[in-house]
């Protein structure tokens, strides 16, 4: 098995919306779970980084994912609140962060406890995703800069803001 076949590594699409002419390093690379952004009434969030590769082909789990004909890799592939909404504390003192940085780790904190829960299952994350679309909300209002966000997949939030009972769901599924 390769780490492709067991694992996720869940990176930020950036925060810096999208001006079109490349996406962000590491989100680009097809093997990573790009986190897009969106704010907390559902919109897509403006800073959220997303477009297409110039270097990496779309993978095998986004062919039929995109409205586009677009050959190459699309990110984000998924979104969450990137809005500072987000309080941590920080020498002492309560402050707010957000951003895609704060969207990838939400995400990898749910795929560990998918993992906890799938009963032993082993799965690229990346194809289940896009093989799950019902378990995202579509976010339709927004853009980055260059993109809008579209029905279905699109380079602003990727496949939409997640569902997070029915990805368990659809995680764990029916018993063996």
């Amino acid at each position: 098995e390769s780490c492709a076949d067991t694992c996720a590594v869940f990176v930020a699409s950036g925060d810096d919306g999208s001006d079109g002419k490349q996406v962000s390093f590491p989100a680009s690379v097809p093997l990573c779970v790009a986190c897009g952004g969106t704010n907390t009434r559902g919109a897509a969030w403006s800073g959220s980084g997303g477009g297409f590769s110039k270097l990496y082909l779309k993978p095998a789990h986004q062919v039929g994912a995109q409205l586009t004909t677009q050959r190459m890799r699309g990110v984000p592939d998924v979104c969450a609140v990137s809005t500072p909404d987000y309080q941590i504390r920080c020498q002492g003192k309560k402050t707010w962060v957000g951003g895609t940085s704060a969207a990838a780790p939400l995400w990898a904190a749910f795929a560990a406890c998918l993992n906890a829960s799938g009963g032993g299952r082993k799965r690229a994350m990346g194809a289940f995703l896009y093989s799950n679309p019902g378990g995202f909300t579509d976010v339709v209002s927004g853009n980055n800069g260059d993109y809008r966000t579209a029905p279905g997949w699109d380079p602003v939030t990727g496949l939409g803001a997640p569902s997070w009972s029915r990805l368990v769901a659809a995680w764990v599924g029916p018993p063996p």
